[in-house]
């Protein structure tokens, strides 16, 4: 695991405020795509995904290789009332995402993995599973800071395993930042 990365992140969420973020809009319009039951919420961050899926009655397993975001999701899912199981994981690596078990859909947003990582995913899925994923594109790039090598080339993702099928693939403007969904389901 990258310890500076680790650290970089960690810093980051002791910076921010003590509220939870709103859950990405990608996912909350296509809440309808995901299978009733369990959710793995890949580079879950804080929790804001987590703590809405886990509100809508998903069992959800959030995990991230920041301690410090998953101690801020702890105490949200428990504002919230939720229960939310939780994973520290170096989330580049294919071997460690592999052990972490199987689930009815897999949940990725505003997190690029790592193309040998995101080949191993339809592994996890379960029977008819899927994997909803939203990342910034290429265009975030353009208009801030924020690295290229970080953001989504235009259909980057789309055929990247023949495990699952693309279902959607949207372009959009989520909370000011440029993004790609991804609505895939396991062969």
């Amino acid at each position: 695991m990258d310890k500076i990365k680790q650290e970089n992140w960690s810093k980051r969420y002791k910076e921010r405020t003590e509220e939870l973020k709103p859950p990405s809009e990608f996912l909350m319009n296509n809440i309808d795509s995901l299978q009733k039951g369990t959710v793995l919420d890949l580079a879950c961050g804080d929790g804001s995904n987590a703590v809405f899926l886990a509100k809508q009655g998903f069992s959800v397993t959030g995990v991230d290789f920041s301690e410090e975001a998953l101690k801020r999701l702890a105490k949200f899912s428990a504002e919230e009332g939720v229960n939310i199981e939780t994973k520290i994981i170096d989330v580049d690596n294919k071997q460690e995402v592999l052990g972490i078990g199987k689930f009815d859909n897999i949940v990725i947003s505003k997190f690029k993995p790592q193309t040998d990582v995101f080949k191993v995913l339809p592994q996890l899925l379960n029977d008819n599973g899927t994997i909803l994923f939203t990342s910034f594109n290429f265009r975030q790039s353009e208009i801030s800071d924020f690295s290229r090598k970080h953001t989504l080339e235009e259909k980057e993702f789309a055929d990247l395993s023949d495990k699952i099928s693309l279902v959607k693939l949207e372009t959009l403007v989520e909370h000011g930042k440029h993004i790609d969904g991804y609505i895939f389901k396991k062969n």
